[in-house]
């Protein structure tokens, strides 16, 4: 199970993961959405100091969606994509869906992907 050895990288590195909602069935999200979890997580360890990665799947209207947050330090300024980040926007984009960052008033990258897109491509 994907979300459980997330849990345990998680406690690996200190950081406490928790789980709102299930991995959504369709395949093509769900692979997009544990990269997601991955980079989240690294960059929770990283760059934020964070204790806790709060991950968070639903849906809404046509999208599959992913949201994951952090208790860790803010980033300050401009997100600037590294390898991580822009290697998961490429990848995403690829695949037909979208991906946010936000840094105010804390870290949030969010992931969308259109239900009728269909499998991976």
């Amino acid at each position: 199970n994907p979300l459980e050895s997330l849990i345990k990288a998680g406690e690996f590195a200190g950081v406490k993961v928790e789980i709102d909602g299930k991995l959504p069935d369709d395949n093509r999200a769900s692979q997009i959405f544990i990269l997601a979890s991955a980079e989240a997580l690294t960059n929770a360890v990283r760059h934020a100091g964070a204790e806790n990665l709060y991950v968070k799947f639903y849906e809404e209207d046509d999208l599959l969606c992913a949201e994951f947050t952090n208790d860790g330090n803010v980033p300050e300024g401009k997100i600037t994509e590294g390898g991580g980040l822009g290697s998961l926007r490429s990848k995403i984009e690829s695949s037909g869906g979208e991906m946010l960052t936000e840094s105010s008033p804390q870290y949030k990258l969010i992931v969308t992907v259109n239900k009728e897109r269909g499998e991976w491509d």
